[in-house]
């Protein structure tokens, strides 16, 4: 008894369960695995004794019975008293005795029952899928190399590269070392090929700054997002923060000419936390960055009652989040096309884009067009429900919100205030490794003249440079994403808007997500966005696919692949051997790349056309061997 009481105070110790910003599992209520753990293994120890008594009585009576057989025939009655007597005699203490060894035998069982802690429910926590990531990211660990081509902007590369993926359960590391060579030169220009007298090497705009280098660390990542801890270094994928209001898969890597990588940091405790982000971790003050950080008042001073569901008072946060881009560019540099004269010339067909060589030949932007895009507001969420079997819960959250733009005097020429209040839905089905989850978000919100609903999203890694009209090629007389949104402020009026986000998923196995978000009875060519994910083995093909588009008015505009507020990153793998994959991908991303003609052809670092939306593709074949 003593020591089943021991193990029932152990299971409701360790069932009692600690709660973050985002909850995280829930364990089986601890008085009833107690009990259950009770009533299993008393009948087991029971029964055991039951039976080792039994069975020790048959093998006693035996022997009695065949002695007093022959007894009966050859001895008198006195000797038949006596043998009774002594028989009586050890049948006392042979009962005597088997009480003792029972209550041995059922402590013996006791002390060998196992003291395992009971399983939590699995409980799939963060985002469901890897919406915004620019390449596949296998989910089991492998390596090899892959030999094949690429395309981009029409020219034919070859390409080499090594790649190395460890996947552990709590975190996972990828490595690639891509090497691509001019196979085909498809524009005319005198760039050497393989078809060429001249030598050829390397794409030189693969390696021509330090991030470059650095971008051999595909991605880095401890945890998952609303875990205790989540660390995050990648050059492959997007973030988040807080509820999206302000930076929403925001990836800065839709360049083919530039690689960043970007760090995100998030703890958790029972008194609060934070989430950060960095999209640029060589040049941290002028990177894009933002940040959550929260405390739970009432859930750092409530104890836990683990028979109850979590939901209530003791999950209500409150918090501050913050997103900028203290280097926001209020215009770019535009001259002379030829020549070293800086002066802006007469005509937009003489106006061109000036690019800075040595940072991945970006747009120049003067110190005097450098202004600042900030956003900062406050957080509240509050978990409404919680399902005893800890498989469901509904959050609603609000979110106020301030952006402020400031040119290069520090003068503040647009800003204003959003406000957003959603549900959130977070549903697993199935049981163990089975398991598998939804997210449902909508939200509706307030929207001032001068706030932008995540300002900071898939796009801004080139609309902070160049923000074309909506559905139309970019030019390179376009204008910032902030000149843009301090225009569009000194007309517009307050309008409202929704969003809905749907995620499904199961972890290293499937996704899919939507999310679409608009405005009511305004005008929709800034507001209305669409993105489509999924991700999902099908036989022997894994298939990857992302879908962006931003800012349109018609649906006829939606997978057209046209217009410039559009993004495509897919992947299709098909196995062939257990050590041998084709992969083919296809991307619509960004470049400013053009190049001299001569003997000697040099990149431009003036350019009319600015970024341009290329449609790239590849394939190659993957030598390697995947392991656990």
């Amino acid at each position: 008894m003593k020591n089943r009481f021991c193990l029932a105070l152990t299971v409701l110790g360790m069932g009692l369960p600690a709660q973050a910003h985002h909850d995280g599992t829930k364990a089986v209520p601890p008085n009833e695995t107690a009990l259950m753990q009770a009533e299993d293994s008393a009948p087991a120890a029971g029964g055991g004794g039951a039976a080792a008594d039994a069975a020790a009585t048959a093998e006693g009576e035996k022997p009695a019975e065949g002695e007093k057989a022959a007894e009966g025939e050859k001895a008198a009655e006195g000797e038949k008293a006596a043998d009774g007597a002594k028989a009586a005699e050890g049948e006392k203490a042979t009962d005597a005795a088997k009480p003792a060894a029972g209550d041995k035998a059922a402590e013996g069982e006791k002390k060998e029952e196992p003291k395992e802690k009971p399983k939590p429910l699995l409980f799939i926590k963060g985002e469901l899928t890897k919406a915004g990531s620019t390449v596949y990211i296998p989910k089991t660990s492998e390596w090899g190399g892959r030999i094949g081509l690429d395309t981009i902007d029409q020219d034919i590369y070859l390409k080499l590269i090594p790649e190395w993926h460890l996947v552990r359960p709590k975190w996972r590391v990828g490595l690639s070392m891509p090497l691509r060579a001019l196979a085909y030169n498809a524009k005319g220009d005198e760039r050497p090929d393989l078809f060429s007298n001249q030598h050829f090497g390397l794409r030189a705009e693969d390696y021509d700054e330090l991030n470059d280098y650095l971008a051999a660390l595909l991605y880095a990542q401890y945890g998952r997002k609303e875990d205790k801890f989540f660390l995050n270094v990648s050059r492959v994928g997007a973030a988040s923060l807080a509820h999206e209001t302000l930076l929403r898969r925001y990836n800065p890597n839709l360049s083919t000419d530039t690689t960043f990588t970007s760090v995100s940091f998030d703890a958790y405790t029972k008194f609060g936390g934070f989430q950060s982000f960095f999209s640029n971790l060589t040049a941290p003050d002028k990177s894009v960055s933002g940040g959550l950080v929260f405390i739970k008042p009432i859930g750092a001073i409530m104890k836990a009652d683990p028979t109850k569901s979590p939901a209530g008072p003791r999950s209500l946060s409150i918090g501050v989040h913050w997103a900028m881009d203290p280097a926001a560019p209020v215009a770019v540099k535009r001259g002379a096309c030829e020549g070293g004269d800086d002066a802006a010339a007469e005509g937009s067909s003489n106006q061109c884009l000036h690019l800075d060589k040595e940072n991945g030949y970006t747009p120049i932007v003067e110190a005097s067009d450098q202004g600042s895009v900030t956003g900062i507001g406050l957080d509240v969420e509050y978990k409404v429900y919680k399902s005893a079997d800890a498989k469901t819960d509904l959050k609603l959250y609000l979110d106020v919100s301030q952006m402020s733009f400031l040119n290069s005097s520090q003068t503040e020429v647009a800003g204003g205030l959003g406000i957003t209040g959603g549900l959130l839905a977070r549903l697993n089905f199935g049981e163990g490794a089975d398991t598998w989850a939804a997210r449902i978000r909508t939200d509706f919100r307030n929207i001032a003249p001068g706030f932008v609903p995540s300002y900071f999203d898939s796009l801004y890694a080139v609309q902070r440079y160049q923000f074309a009209a909506p559905g139309q090629v970019a030019t390179s007389t376009d204008p910032t994403k902030f000149q843009a949104t301090v225009d569009a402020a000194a007309d517009a009026s307050s309008v409202n808007g929704y969003g809905v986000d749907l995620q499904l998923g199961k972890p290293r196995a499937w996704a899919l997500q939507i999310a679409y978000e608009n405005v009511l009875g305004g005008d929709p060519s800034r507001n209305q966005h669409l993105m489509v994910h999924v991700e999902h083995p099908v036989a022997f093909l894994d298939v990857f696919a992302t879908y962006h588009l931003r800012g349109f008015t018609d649906w006829g505009e939606a997978f057209k692949l046209a217009g410039d507020n559009e993004i495509l990153v897919s992947a299709v793998r098909w196995k062939l051997l257990p050590i041998l994959w084709f992969n083919i991908h296809a991307q619509k991303s960004f470049s400013t790349e053009e190049y001299t003609t001569g003997v000697d052809p040099e990149r431009k670092d003036k350019v009319e056309a600015g970024y341009r939306n290329t449609f790239r593709w590849g394939m190659d074949t993957q030598l390697g061997f995947r392991f656990k």
